[in-house]
Formats: structure tokens, C-alpha cells, sequence
């Protein structure tokens, strides 16, 4: 991680909590990166299927067809012309 572009983040815990960390031989700061990594990942993956469920909803594609196969786009997109 040496040379990247970093910031520092700091987080509060409870001293019980921050005892007990010291109790064990563990990479904290390893630890919060990968918990934080995977939280916007998740996060990003909702907002991508709430951007393709948005753009569905607008869709011309009939709400008792099966959405996007590709007879229903190859349809719309003849109409269109």
C-alpha cells in the first residue's frame, strides 16, 4: 500500500472494544479496508440495479411479455424506425 494515494480515516469504538483488539495479533487497519471495499461494492450494485430496474420501467417492452429478449428488442426497435 506504500506510494498510493491514501487518506487516513479514523473510527471510534468503545475502549471494552479497543482492548480486545489489542489482545489479538490482527491487521486492524486491513481489516476496516476490506469491510469498507466490500460495503461500496454492495452499495454500488444496488445502485446499479436500481438504475436498470428505473430504466426497464420506461421501456416500451409490453408489461406481459418477458422484458428483453431479444425478439421483443428486435421488435421495439424496428417500430421505432
Amino acid at each position: 500500500m506504500k506510494g498510493d494515494n491514501t487518506a487516513v480515516v479514523s473510527v471510534k469504538v468503545p475502549k471494552r472494544i479497543k482492548e480486545k483488539m489489542r489482545s489479538i495479533d490482527v491487521q486492524w487497519s486491513e481489516v476496516l479496508r476490506k469491510a469498507i471495499e466490500a460495503k461500496i461494492k454492495e452499495q454500488e450494485r444496488k445502485q446499479a440495479v436500481t438504475s436498470f430496474l428505473e430504466f426497464r420501467s420506461k421501456s416500451k417492452v409490453p408489461k406481459n411479455k418477458t422484458p428483453y429478449t431479444s425478439e421483443v428488442l428486435v421488435r421495439e426497435t424496428r417500430e421505432e424506425r
